[in-house]
């Protein structure tokens, strides 16, 4: 008898792409695409596990352009690979510590499970874009507005996620999707407080 794999990988993606996709658009069929049980909520922390890569080769990208001829630093692309993984886990740890007291707790999971998965949808587009920086001025320029519309859709990702799944009171709401936001801000505050002269 063979054990079940954990995460089927290409189906599995394709599945939660859909699904997110319909989230976004606001098709009542977005559910499909997650699994809700506890094994696909264990499952979704792949999400972030499989965005790592795409995060660091986008910082790969970023200090090649800048390190002014002193080449790639393997301790500054490990210490991103942690910001990633911090940022990422560290806000679904507040969100369960809160869920309680804002009483959303029953969908914690299910946000969670969104979200988690999110972060290799918005990072692998990141990583792709960050070509651009190849490309000169104009390349950064280019970089530049897309990552402005990487960080709103991610924004939007996260209250979609949170309406779908945990509140549609506005106080609620509001604050989980400011503590994405101020949560990702501190990290990389803290990283390049911690990296400076790396």
């Amino acid at each position: 008898m063979h054990a079940e794999p954990p995460l089927r990988a290409g189906s599995d993606i394709v599945r939660v792409a859909r699904g997110l996709g319909r989230l976004l658009r606001f098709d009542a069929r977005w559910a499909e695409g997650f699994d809700f049980s506890m094994r696909g909520f264990l499952q979704s922390f792949y999400g972030p596990l499989l965005a790592m890569p795409f995060y660091v080769f986008y910082i790969a990208m970023v200090q090649s352009t800048q390190a002014s001829g002193r080449g790639l630093s393997a301790l500054v692309l490990g210490v991103a690979a942690g910001e990633h993984l911090l940022d990422a886990f560290g806000y679904i740890l507040i969100i369960a510590v809160i869920s309680r007291p804002l009483r959303v707790g029953a969908g914690f999971s299910a946000f969670a499970t969104v979200v988690n998965w999110s972060s290799l949808f918005l990072n692998a587009p990141l990583a792709v874009a960050s070509l651009l920086l190849m490309g000169g001025q104009d390349g950064l320029e280019g970089f530049g507005l897309f990552g402005l519309l990487l960080v709103c859709l991610s924004v939007y990702v996260i209250w979609r996620a949170a309406r779908e799944t945990l509140t549609r009171e506005i106080a609620p709401l509001a604050l989980v999707v400011v503590l994405a936001v101020a949560w990702s801000t501190v990290v990389d505050q803290v990283v390049g407080w911690a990296t400076a002269g790396l």
